[in-house]
């Protein structure tokens, strides 16, 4: 523990993040988003930049689809604004991304102990630019 001696336990916490898994259904009426939506990174667990870099998008769909209603057209197709909201969060480029961040946690979870150390050594002496990206699973940064 780098030198620490722990003298108690006040409390233990166990919880379970969902990492990977599938996405939700495109189909359905009732838009997830976050953890709801798959939205946590399959390889980190990392949640919020995800959540909030698609919060802007997918808010400007569904008030796009809802002002339709409002320019003079009869009624909104509530089963088109839900979809184009699914496709603002999974667009075909987020999904490429996620499949490859499937795929490093899928890598990850096979290695030992000695096959992770040198893993993460390596992956953190390349540039930041391009490890925080993945990290964060920031949308488009598929460099």
């Amino acid at each position: 523990h780098l030198g620490i001696k722990v003298t108690s336990i006040e409390e233990e916490e166990f919880c379970y993040i969902p990492m990977g898994g599938p996405l939700p259904a495109k189909d359905q009426r009732i838009v997830g988003f976050g953890g709801a939506a798959a939205m946590v990174h399959p390889s980190t667990g990392y949640h919020l930049c995800r959540a909030m870099m698609g919060a802007g998008d997918v808010a400007k769909t569904i008030r796009s689809g809802l002002n339709d209603n409002a320019k003079g057209k009869k009624g909104v197709n509530l089963d088109k604004v839900a979809g184009d909201a699914y496709h603002a969060i999974w667009s075909p480029a987020n999904i490429r991304q996620r499949d490859f961040a499937v795929f490093g946690g899928e890598f990850l979870m096979k290695q030992n102990v000695e096959g992770l150390r040198g893993f993460f050594d390596g992956f953190f002496r390349l540039p930041l630019e391009m490890w925080a990206g993945f990290l964060a699973g920031w949308p488009r940064s598929e460099e």
